[in-house]
């Protein structure tokens, strides 16, 4: 997902969607139209080529899952690598952990499809 696409503008409405936040909260958080919120997603979506709201908070969590698994892979080979030379990497470990948050609420239309295609993507990330 190519956020650069976006405008500051979008940029702000995506962060806050992917946050759990509800159109009308973003439009009354940023003082804007409610019509206004819905051209900026419509434009959001359009530029990163998904098919609805839903999809965009599912393929975004699933990027930064993606993220973090094969960053947790990269420190291990690192960890490894510093063990045989005999480093003390316990301080590394903790400092390269990716950080991923939970929306803090998902809207209601997207939390069922968020949630039934996380589980299995979890097996899959797990294999």
């Amino acid at each position: 997902m190519n956020l650069d696409l976006l405008s500051k503008a979008q940029r702000v409405v995506f962060d806050r969607l992917v946050q759990g936040r509800e159109r009308t909260e973003i439009a009354e958080e940023l003082c804007r139209s409610l019509q206004t919120i819905h051209s900026h997603v419509a434009t959001i979506l359009m530029k990163l080529d998904i098919p609805s709201q839903t999809k965009l908070i599912v393929t975004y969590y699933q990027e930064k899952l993606c993220e973090a698994t094969s960053g947790a892979a990269q420190l291990s080979a690192a960890s490894h690598a510093a063990g045989e030379q005999g480093a003390d990497v316990r301080f590394a470990r903790s400092a390269a952990r990716p950080q991923i948050s939970a929306p803090a609420r998902v809207p209601q239309g997207a939390r069922a499809a968020a949630l039934s295609d996380l589980p299995a993507l979890m097996r899959r990330q797990a294999s």
